[in-house]
């Protein structure tokens, strides 16, 4: 018999569960697997190994359109060839008490969970998240590439193409984001792009404003001149 953690990493009740934890740390400095990691390692230890040189502490969990097989205790004993080479989960479906929030479902079992949990150990299909730095990185180029288009228009409608501009980089932003997480299981952060994007449209307004009311200020200040000049020469 092995020991395993069945918990979830969640701080409350409430929160959406979207990762699992392949191993815990116990009080005097051991560590265990969850319990989804030590029924896959009973499946194929090798596949367990792959997983475990990830290294990373909190892996996501693929919550792909997957049918589990439920059977109730009434109907085990009429279904019991059923579970033959199967990975066999037991626990409650229904329970009040152990249902959580998912990205999914308002109100899936614990036991559901764990199924997923495991199918995305075996299944080898696991989600890549790019490093902060790398996300920056990009908020960084998309911020400047915005900026110098805003500095290189110098037409009366540079506010038009400017919201132009902003709305298709969301779009772009939007299918990008998408496309890497549907087709390639890459987790692309792009709320550091999008919040760069919102800030340097605004840091680009208030340049354009500042500068529209400095030259109106300008030329009326040489407009005064201009007449003062005008009205000594007069006289």
């Amino acid at each position: 018999m092995e020991l395993a953690a069945i918990n979830f990493p969640t701080g409350s009740s409430n929160r959406t569960i979207r990762e699992f934890k392949p191993d815990y740390m116990t009080a005097d400095g051991k560590r265990i697997p969850s319990f989804a990691l030590a029924t896959s390692r009973k499946q194929s230890g090798e596949i367990v190994d792959s997983f475990m040189k990830r290294g990373n502490d909190l892996e996501f969990i693929t919550y792909y359109s997957r049918i589990f097989k439920t059977i109730s205790p009434e109907e085990l004993a009429d279904r019991a060839e059923e579970l033959i080479d199967k990975i066999v989960l037991i626990g409650a479906a229904n329970d009040p008490y152990d249902l959580h929030v998912t990205p999914v479902s308002a109100a899936m079992s614990g036991i559901n969970i764990h199924a997923y949990t495991v199918a995305t150990i075996l299944s080898g299909r696991y989600f890549y998240q790019l490093h902060r730095y790398t996300n920056w990185a990009i908020a960084f180029i998309s911020c400047f590439i915005v900026i110098m288009i805003s500095l290189m228009i110098n037409i009366g409608v540079k506010g038009l193409i400017m919201r132009i501009v902003q709305v298709t980089l969301l779009y772009l932003t939007i299918r990008l984001g998408y496309y890497f997480f549907i087709e390639h299981n890459i987790i692309i952060n792009f709320s550091y792009s999008l919040m760069m994007l919102t800030f340097g449209l605004f840091a680009g307004d208030i340049w354009i404003g500042m500068t529209t009311i400095i030259t109106w200020i300008y030329n009326k200040i040489n407009h005064i001149r201009e007449s003062r000049t005008e009205n000594i020469y007069t006289q």
